[in-house]
């Protein structure tokens, strides 16, 4: 070969290496120098080529050729490794990229994938090491500047990972990522103006990038404006479908979202949303409310449906080509009174239609199976509240009846009579639920056979392996227990799962808690005691928020705890061990705990505080510890509701539980607005849940600085609330902006008592046992 063609092949050689360099970050691919002339220029540059069109294996195959005969070969070392590297063998990449270092140590290239390598090791500080010799090599080089800033960031250091990526965009002023991950450590740090305009920066320079929507979402959210918040969700979700954070954000983002328009786009995002997996669906019901009744077609059908003079079985048919309210119906409780007026009404008139024409289901009817059937799975999760009269009463055993007949006579009663019936009553409790059970059933029934037959039964079973850690001797204990057992609470279908745990320090330090751990060392694999579950979807967020944890729940109902284990199986989350006791006794245990979380336990206790202490005891030193507990100022409505309870001396039965609420509502709808402030809370629609609000056997309620003095006491240092509602924080950030007022119990103290429900959800709370 001539040496103008010898130049030629060089020249090649180095585009295609610069065009390697090009790949993304995440590619792992950077460049090889152009091939030296002591060997098969044609050969590298053939594996190069396979690189760069993806044909990794017969690129692997040139580089181990070339390799073969001079095994101390840079350019085929260093690629090899690079090849190593993106099929996730950090291993051998790190022993290829070494030789090709030691053979030549002056390529920046080398150093900056090098560095990669021991970040894909999480051996940060050797990985910073070779970023910085990549940079003195050379200092324009935009890709060390970048992976060491996303180091500082990995390590939390928080200004020196900004300044990295302001030295990215010096060189590189549209480099989204950069725009984008300069935005995310302003967002970290609080400084919100900065991170939407940076966020914004980097939809300017790319439109398509999921993370700066998502983000974008979550930060309007926290503004307090959800309107400016759901499109930049939605446009996240269209772009990332499979990644199940964003679905969680666009949910959040929703909670506060009242719909003053609604096409069919939205009906679409919004009917994915509820078939996710993990997306918690009661605190969004009404929100998509709001949406149907704004929508063209099914606002006018929900408007009819309040009107006592329409025809409700025609209704029950057109609401059944809603998609969209009938996922919403099966899956949540929904506190709107209107709503609930009008399903009352469509539920007794189509089950009266049906037990008049002697169970036999006309033509019309049957067009309503669908919404029936959702009517039926909404009312077995309210555990049937709505109101029933004797009218009512009498044709249910009617139906009953008629149903049991059909099945005797191995006959199929129709499917619209199977799901009214659903409707007002359990089907698991039925003598011919064997029969309901065996029948070939598909379609929209078979979801109300296996929510009211077969999944009772699951949880029937399971109850029988729940192992018993502790009796439960106290009279207080024994009261609460024979509650839960009668009504486990909370009834629930889906609640929000964190796809990716995290270390208990990234929780604690992350969003949205932004705590101040100081020089504390969380377990890496922490043993968690969740103290009071209840049905469980305490224990099973907790299990899938912390990384590498054993999980210990403990409950005083034996119902409760089938539920839970039931729900911890159907969402993939069998990792938690499930047990009987009372917190009052489990001092006796011989175990204990980096983390400890009883949310909405210890108020319902004989003696609060004495719970809290056995607590204590069972936290390790340096451990964290979760509590939520009931507000005195924020419990208002619900103190009243206990003293007309007491008054008019209701009991705590499902009729008693029923006359008192429509008492309530009436009375709210009167004018009184402690009462309208109770019947907008969403335990009001349902009854387990209605129980637990206004009918506990047992209640204490705090303030803040009895909290403070049980801190105290208990040797506890408080971190700071976990809150819900970012309006009251960015007020509070507002009225109290020096640094460290977030955790001062004082200040939060004098902005609750001029916002009284700012806690309406309790005080829910980090705290910490010292480490000596």
């Amino acid at each position: 070969m001539n040496h103008a063609a010898k130049r030629q092949k060089k020249k090649v050689s180095r585009k295609a290496a610069m065009k390697l360099r090009a790949r993304p970050a995440k590619a792992g691919v950077k460049s090889a120098r152009a091939a030296p002339a002591d060997y098969n220029a044609q050969l590298f540059q053939k594996g190069l080529q396979l690189q760069m069109a993806g044909r990794t294996g017969e690129a692997e195959a040139i580089y181990r050729q070339i390799l073969a005969a001079k095994p101390s070969h840079a350019d085929a070392n260093h690629l090899l490794g690079v090849l190593a590297k993106q099929a996730g063998n950090p291993g051998a990449a790190h022993e290829l990229i070494s030789k090709a270092i030691n053979t030549d140590p002056t390529q920046p290239i080398y150093h900056n994938n090098f560095g990669s390598v021991f970040g894909d090791l999480g051996r940060l500080d050797e990985a910073a090491v070779h970023f910085r010799k990549a940079i003195t090599l050379k200092p324009d080089f935009v890709d060390p500047h970048f992976n060491l800033a996303g180091v500082a960031l990995q390590q939390g250091q928080l200004a020196e990972a900004a300044e990295g990526y302001r030295k990215v965009l010096a060189l590189c002023p549209d480099h989204a990522e950069a725009l984008f991950k300069l935005a995310f450590v302003q967002h970290r740090l609080g400084r919100l103006d900065e991170a939407l305009a940076g966020y914004q920066s980097t939809l300017a320079a790319n439109p398509h990038h999921a993370d700066a929507h998502n983000n974008l979402c979550a930060l309007f959210y926290a503004l307090g404006q959800p309107n400016e918040a759901f499109p930049h969700g939605c446009a996240a979700v269209t772009l990332k479908p499979g990644f199940e954070p964003f679905w969680n954000i666009l949910a959040t983002s929703l909670v506060t979202l009242q719909f003053t328009s609604a096409d069919d786009d939205i009906f679409e995002i919004l009917e994915r949303l509820l078939d996710r997996p993990k997306v918690n669906t009661n605190p969004i019901a009404r929100p998509i409310l709001s949406a149907l009744r704004c929508h063209a077609k099914s606002g006018p059908v929900l408007k009819q449906a309040c009107d006592d003079g329409a025809d409700a079985v025609a209704i029950a048919a057109e609401l059944s080509t809603i998609p969209l309210l009938l996922r919403l119906l099966s899956l949540s409780m929904i506190n709107d009174a209107t709503l609930e007026r009008a399903l009352t009404r469509l539920r007794r008139d189509n089950l009266l239609a049906l037990t008049e024409n002697a169970g036999r289901a006309p033509d019309a009817a049957q067009a309503a199976l669908p919404f029936l059937c959702a009517l039926a799975l909404h009312c077995f999760t309210n555990e049937y509240v709505f109101a029933e009269s004797d009218e009512e009463t009498a044709a249910v055993g009617t139906l009953e009846a008629m149903i049991g007949e059909a099945l005797t006579s191995g006959e199929d009663p129709p499917l619209v009579a199977v799901a009214a019936l659903g409707a007002y009553r359990p089907l698991h409790r039925l003598p011919v639920a064997d029969a309901l059970v065996g029948r070939d059933r598909r379609g929209d029934i078979a979801a109300v056979i296996e929510r009211q037959i077969v999944e009772p039964r699951v949880e029937a079973a399971l109850r029988a392996d729940i192992p018993r850690l502790t009796p439960i001797d106290d009279t207080v204990s024994q009261s609460v227990r024979a509650q839960y057992e009668e009504n486990p609470y909370p009834r629930w279908i889906k609640t929000r799962l964190e796809s990716t745990p995290r270390r208990i320090k990234d929780v604690l330090q992350g969003a949205p808690l932004y705590f101040d751990l100081g020089d504390a060392a969380p377990s890496e694999a922490p043993d968690i005691l969740v103290a009071g579950c209840g049905t469980g979807r305490h224990a099973i967020t907790t299990a899938a928020n912390f990384r590498d944890a054993k999980v210990l729940a403990v409950d005083l109902s034996l119902a409760s705890l089938g539920y839970a284990v039931r729900q911890s199986r159907a969402l993939g989350v069998p990792d938690i061990e499930f047990a009987q006791a009372d917190i009052m006794e489990l001092g006796r245990l011989d175990r204990r705990f980096d983390v400890i979380e009883s949310s909405g336990v210890l108020h319902h206790l004989g003696d609060p505080l004495a719970g809290w202490r056995v607590l204590t005891g069972l936290l390790k030193p340096g451990g964290f510890m979760k509590i939520a507990l009931y507000s005195e100022l924020a419990r208002e409505p619900v103190v009243a509701a206990r003293k007309l309870i007491a008054e008019k001396g209701y009991g705590n039965n499902a009729e008693d539980i029923r006359r008192c609420r429509a008492e309530i509502r009436q009375l709210a709808e009167d004018g009184n607005e402690v009462m309208a402030e109770l019947a907008g809370l969403l335990d009001f629609y349902g009854l387990s849940n209605c129980r637990d609000l206004i009918f506990h056997v047992q209640e204490h309620r705090f303030t803040l600085p009895q909290i403070e003095e049980a801190l105290r006491s208990l040797g506890l240092d408080f971190l700071g609330f976990e809150l819900d509602d970012v309006d009251a924080i960015n007020r509070f950030r507002a009225a109290n902006p020096e640094p460290g007022a977030l955790s001062s119990l004082q200040k939060w103290h004098e902005f609750e008592l001029e916002n009284p429900r700012t806690f309406a959800r309790m005080y829910q709370f980090w705290c910490r046992k010292p480490a000596c």
